[in-house]
């Protein structure tokens, strides 16, 4: 597991049957989001990022993540609903792991 700090979002990265599960913490918006857009290009395979313990979610960070990555096999989970709604509107409605914000995290290598 690898630790990351960026922008105000802690990002710790596991490698989980056959994907990248990346859980992230902290502070959630477009400078971030950039970042971790950036982070999801450059890495092989099935991404899965966990929103669970992002505390500061601002909506203009949505459209910074998704843009470029719509041929990418990435999912969320960890949203609340109005997040969710967002990702919605950015075409990333199916993307979206459930719909519990209290989830249990030894399902995720169901997904």
């Amino acid at each position: 597991m690898e630790a990351l700090k960026l922008a105000g979002l802690s990002v710790r990265r596991e490698d989980r049957s056959g994907q990248a599960i990346l859980r992230l913490e902290g502070r959630f918006d477009a400078s971030a989001a950039e970042l971790l857009r950036r982070i999801v290009e450059q890495s092989p395979g099935r991404i899965l990022l966990d929103f669970s313990r992002v505390r500061d979610f601002r909506d203009v960070a949505v459209p910074a993540l998704t843009r470029g990555l719509e041929a990418r096999q990435v999912r969320l989970v960890g949203l609340p609903k109005h997040q969710e709604r967002m990702f919605g509107y950015f075409g990333w409605r199916e993307r979206v792991v459930g719909s519990d914000f209290y989830y249990v995290p030894e399902r995720l290598a169901d997904v």
